[in-house]
């Protein structure tokens, strides 16, 4: 079911399926609550999905000049109150992981577990902020281009021709995206906190979900910080890269719903964050 809610003066779209445990689904950049709609297919008689068009993506209104994480997870906050969703599990993809640990962050003892797909817990280093710039002024000068050579590099070097239909479809559903809310998601990513010390901290639990040819994410780096929480689950996936939910759906999918079913079933009550 499609549903919208506003926010001051911000209308954010968002849908409902299924029944079960809440799970909250997060898209990543250049992306909508769209990309889920397989895998909410796959779990709707077991699962309560609650996908979301991010500020400034898919049918949801921007923000401003910066699309602040810390915003968007106050936003998300306050649809779950309006819905009466309680102690759901978050799970976001790349960017989609970014606001999922921003919303942990505003309330942890609030949430069951935390499912990070192609994402991570640490802020943008120099390099990467420069580079963030760099892609804020090609923008800027050619979005068109910009769109049209993004998506390849999501996908495993060896499967590119593979998933060239997914990737036409994915250039289709952004080429309409306005510059200006483009850029304030590449802003707001830029302005991140780090969230290592929150993995840290939480005994709540992670799953890391990584691909072996991600060329966004070493999946070393997943690893380490994996390493740091107190119960967190790692799947890598062989010859994948960043949309492991397009690469690898007949093993990524299960192991999601596993995870919701597992945790959602738990009765441990002292899951928090000190």
């Amino acid at each position: 079911m499609k549903k919208s809610f506003q926010y001051q003066e911000h209308t954010i779209v968002y849908s409902i399926h299924g029944n079960g445990t809440p799970l909250i689904l997060l898209h990543g950049f250049l992306e909508s609550r769209t990309m889920w709609n397989p895998f909410i297919d796959f779990v709707s008689d077991s699962i309560l999905t609650i996908s979301i068009d991010l500020p400034g993506h898919g049918e949801s209104d921007n923000l401003g000049e910066t699309n602040d994480l810390i915003h968007s997870a106050e936003i998300i906050k306050a649809l779950l109150q309006y819905e009466g969703i309680k102690m759901p599990v978050i799970a976001g993809h790349s960017m989609g992981g970014y606001v999922a640990l921003s919303l942990l962050s505003k309330d942890p003892s609030a949430y069951r577990g935390v499912i990070l797909l192609h994402s991570h817990a640490a802020a943008d280093d120099k390099e990467t902020k420069i580079n963030r710039e760099r892609t804020i002024s090609l923008l800027e000068k050619d979005r068109v281009s910009f769109i049209h050579s993004f998506y390849p590099e999501l996908f495993s070097k060896s499967r590119v021709k593979l998933f060239n239909e997914e990737i036409v479809a994915l250039r289709e559903e952004s080429i309409n995206m306005p510059t200006d809310n483009i850029t304030a998601a590449l802003r707001g990513m830029k302005n991140r906190s780090d969230q290592l010390q929150l993995l840290k901290d939480c005994s709540i639990p992670f799953l890391f979900i990584a691909g072996k040819q991600d060329s966004r994410i070493s999946f070393n780096r997943i690893l380490d910080q994996a390493s740091l929480c107190k119960h967190a689950e790692v799947i890598l996936l062989e010859d994948v890269g960043h949309m492991g939910h397009l690469e690898a759906s007949d093993k990524l999918f299960p192991v999601i719903r596993d995870f919701v079913k597992r945790v959602g079933e738990s009765n441990d009550r002292s899951l928090d964050c000190r």
